[in-house]
Parts: structure tokens; sequence; C-alpha cells
């Protein structure tokens, strides 16, 4: 049976999936990573991470799916706005540091200064500050320079760090390079000339290639070390923005989906781009000519993570904590008596942009309880998503929305966000593998099994709905009064 092999490097984990020309999900694996969140806004992940998961993923298959597949094609999507240099050989030149990284908002200002705001935001569509890689570049030669001497390329993505340990090709794809400040959305090239005005060597660069095109080949070597056949076709492949997107078959002008992993977003697919002075990120779209308008939240799967990992020091194992929370939400009432949590526990992107703020909770009383803080936290995360989904300025008002990524698992939080947003909140099956599925799209049209995207989507994305959510009428009344103060706690406290 022929089958395209389908990997998601995330945050947290890689997910791998099997996916035959039927459509269906095989040989699921996931294997965690590590991140290293250091003083000064510094997030860093090791690249030697990546590449063991991807083999670990990959020795699962052999022992067990091998011997009755084929792999036809080799596809991936991945976190993107990294910054990852690497030798001619490529070996790390350090570790890897991730889009969440806020490190370089010295060297954002000098590039600001030096090319004009106006200059950057026109050509790449999107704004500009310390988290973006063109900035942490400059933060890697001002501050690493031996290092930096030593670095032959730059990737953005642990997907194309992957693609150049198996093919040997440097490749970056479209979505992903929207997020690194110096790519033209609108031509989808790299602004060559801006590196020379700022020093940069430009001919570290990968080459933009489309997602559907082979990056190249598995190579001898990487053959004998992953099990891969030599010779077979590895895809440029997606950042996850886009897999994602393509996986909630989100092609047609306004349509919309959230996803809610360790971090959040809520996406829309456009034709044009619009609301470019806002705090949201556009990206090119997986289809030709098409973009994606994102309001993208730090402070989603993360939160829900480090609420867990308190709940777990009482003594509880971290499933048993997150059932924790489940009950809590039970447990409250609605509004938590009062209490807000504003959810930037790592700063914020959407809807204000602040690298720095950090998390708080408002409206404690003698009569808290700790059930009112842990559900207060899930609000939290639905008031940000709310104020997020306004920014993208929808034609008409919103129905329902599918829900993927790991939130989907909770449903506590998918009550919450239905109840908070005030629209029908759809879970799908497999709603983990998002973009796995997405980004097979990409090599089904290289094999030539499906014509196009639209194809795609028809055939396989449109699947079975696993929960579905509506809102609570009685919930309502609440939650507006809450979402007004809540959008009042950060112009508040911002200054302090």
């Amino acid at each position: 049976m022929e089958c395209v092999a389908c990997f998601d490097i995330g945050t947290t984990s890689i997910k791998g999936v099997l996916i035959p020309k039927s459509g269906a999900t095989l040989g699921a694996a996931t294997v965690p990573i590590k991140t290293y969140n250091l003083d000064g806004g510094y997030v860093e992940q090791d690249t030697q991470s990546w590449w063991d998961g991807i083999r670990d993923i990959l020795r699962i298959w052999k022992a067990d799916m091998f011997s009755a597949v084929t792999v036809s094609a080799v596809v991936m999507s991945g976190q993107m706005q990294d910054v990852i240099p690497i030798d001619k050989d490529a070996e790390p030149v350090r570790r890897a540091m991730l889009y969440s990284d806020s490190r370089a908002d010295e060297q954002a200002d000098q590039i600001i200064c030096k090319l004009g705001y106006d200059t950057l935001t026109s050509a790449t569509q999107n704004r500009f500050d310390g988290t973006v890689p063109l900035a942490k570049l400059l933060w890697f030669k001002q501050h690493e320079k031996a290092l930096y001497d030593n670095t032959d390329k730059v990737l953005f993505s642990p997907k194309d760090y992957i693609i150049r340990k198996l093919t040997g090709a440097n490749v970056a794809d479209p979505v992903a390079s929207a997020t690194c400040g110096c790519m033209d959305l609108g031509k989808r090239k790299w602004e060559v000339h801006w590196l020379g005005q700022l020093e940069l060597d430009s001919g570290m660069l990968p080459t933009i290639m489309q997602p559907h095109e082979a990056a190249g080949f598995v190579t001898e070597d990487a053959s004998r070390v992953t099990g891969l056949d030599a010779g077979t076709p590895v895809l440029c492949g997606a950042g996850d923005a886009g897999a994602a997107a393509m996986g909630a078959g989100i092609i047609s002008q306004d349509d919309v989906y959230m996803y809610f992993g360790t971090t959040g977003w809520v996406a829309m697919a456009t034709e044009h781009i619009k609301n470019k002075h806002l705090n949201l990120f556009h990206f090119a779209h997986m289809i030709p000519d098409k973009y994606i308008s994102s309001a993208s939240i730090l402070g989603a799967g993360n939160v829900h993570k480090w609420v867990a990992s308190l709940v777990k020091s009482t003594g509880l194992d971290i499933d048993a904590s997150y059932a924790r929370i489940e009950s809590a939400v039970q447990t409250a009432p609605a509004g938590s008596r009062g209490v807000l949590f504003l959810p930037y526990l790592y700063g914020e992107r959407c809807p204000v942009t602040e690298s720095r703020q950090t998390a708080c909770f408002i409206g404690i009383t003698p009569n808290t309880r700790v059930d009112d803080m842990l559900r207060s936290t899930l609000e939290g995360i639905a008031y940000s998503l709310k104020q997020s989904i306004a920014l993208l300025e929808m034609k008409k008002p919103l129905k329902s929305v599918k829900l993927y990524g790991g939130g989907g698992k909770s449903k506590a939080l998918c009550q919450i966000i239905s109840d908070i947003c005030g629209t029908d909140v759809l879970v799908p099956n497999d709603s983990e593998f998002l973009p796995s599925l997405g980004i097979a799209s990409a090599a089904f049209i290289y094999l030539g099994w499906v014509r196009d995207h639209k194809e795609f989507a028809d055939k396989y994305v449109n699947a079975g709905i696993e929960n579905h959510y509506s809102p609570s009428k009685g919930n309502a009344s609440v939650y507006a009064k809450g979402f007004e103060k809540y959008k009042r706690i950060y112009p508040a406290i911002k200054d302090i």
C-alpha cells in the first residue's frame, strides 16, 4: 500500500502519521520535545531533538508498518518564525531560537530605524518586532559573532532542518517565510537588499519553494540512518499555519477555524490582505494567490499546561491534574465569582503585542475559591480568543468554528469557548493531527492523487465531527459583562 509519510514538528512534540490514498491515518505516533525557557526572554530548542524524534517515529514504523506499506513521499509541517543557524555540514551552530523568543527587541528597533517601519510592513504585510527572525539574526551577529561567522545557512522552521538532513537541500516555504520579517508577501520573494543594508549575509537565506514541490530526495546516508528508501521524494512542505488551514478545509473567502495547541490562533482564508495595521499575522496560503489572516495568541495550551503543573504540585499526576481542572469548571459558576485571569503568561502577540507583559488574576476576594481561580484561567484564554476573532472583521456573524489541536480534548474548555464566543464549537476527529492531514495535500498533488487543493478538501477534510458544543443561553449575560471587564485589564496594568 502506497502512503505519504507526514510529520508535524510542533513546540512540544513531533507527530507522525502515514496517510494512504484513502485518506486514513495510520501509525499515528508522537514524540515529546524539550523547550528551554531561559532568562531574558530566551526560548530555545535543540535541533538534535527534532532529528532524533523523526528517526524514533521512523523506527516505530519500520518495526510495525513498513512491511505492509511503501512510503511514496515525505512531507512535513512545522513551527514557524524560528532561527536555525547551521554550518556547511548541516550541523547546528547553536540551539534554535523559537518564535516566542523575545531577546531581539533592541535589534528590531535598530532595523526599524535603518529601514523604516512603513517599508518593512508594506512589503511583509506584517508588524515588525523583536520576535521576527530578521531581528534575531541581527542579535545573533551582534552577540555571537564567532558562531555567526561559522554559519552557512539560516533556516526558519524545524521541518526545513529535517529536509536538509534528509536531502542536503536548504529550502523554505512561503507560509513560514511570511513570518521572517524579510519576505515580500505579494511576490513571495526575499528582500535580499534589506540584509545588505543591515550588513547581514543574504547568502544565508534558503531557497523559497512551493509546498508541493520536491525539495530533494532521500540521500544514501540519510537512508541508512532513517530506514527511508534512498531516492524517496521529500517535499518542501509548509509552516504549521498553512498546513492547519488546509487541514481544516479553509480555502474560500472568510472560511474560519480555531487552533488550540501550545499557542493558539483564529485564522481566516482571504483573497486580499486587509487590516494590516492591526495585530494580525498574514501568511501565504498553501493555495497560490490566496492568503491567511491569523490572530495568534501566545497564551493557550501552554497556560493550560502551566495550571496543570501547579495542580500537579499538590501530589497528583499530570492526567489527574487536568481532570482536576475539568472538575473545577463544573464546581465553579460561569464567571468564576468575579475572578478574571489575563493569560499573558509568555507575553502576547494578539490582540496586543507585548512580549514582556505578564499574566495576572483580578477580582480575588475572601470568598474566592481554588476552583474559581482554576476556571478563570480557561475563561481568560477564551476571552482572549474572542478579542482576536473581532480583529478579523468577517463580513457575517460567526455561527460555528472548527477547533483543532490538543485543546479539543478538554470538554470544559470547548464549552467555555462556545459560551464566551457565542458560537458553536465543532471538534473534528483526530484534531491533533490537523497539520499532518493538511500538509498531506501537497504530497497528494505532487503524486497526482488529486488535481488540486479543493479536490483534496472535498474528498478528505470534511470528516465527521467528534463533539459539538453550543452556547449556553444562561451564561450569555454573565460572560458579556465579564468580557467588558476583561478588555479593561491590560490597558489598566500595562505600565505596572
